[in-house]
């Protein structure tokens, strides 16, 4: 089983989502409301461009299981 990053993601960050699927993911905002963390992100296709409308939701561990920080690597 894959090692789960369970930081926070920050507004600006790109993540991945993880298998089957590999979309990239761009995170708009990050905001605390009451006790809960709430997160609006979109889902990119390969050259960068929307596939979808800010999708808004409550950051829950769903989150993880779906989604992986963007790690660039040169080479």
């Amino acid at each position: 089983m894959p090692r789960i990053d369970r930081r926070t993601p920050s507004a600006g960050e790109l993540w991945l989502s993880r298998p089957p699927y590999t979309f990239l993911t761009r995170v708009r905002a990050v905001s605390r409301v009451g006790d809960e963390t709430r997160i609006v992100y979109e889902l990119l296709d390969d050259d960068g461009w929307p596939l979808s409308g800010p999708v808004r939701e409550v950051l829950d561990p769903s989150w993880w299981r779906n989604f992986q920080p963007l790690v660039r690597r040169l080479g």
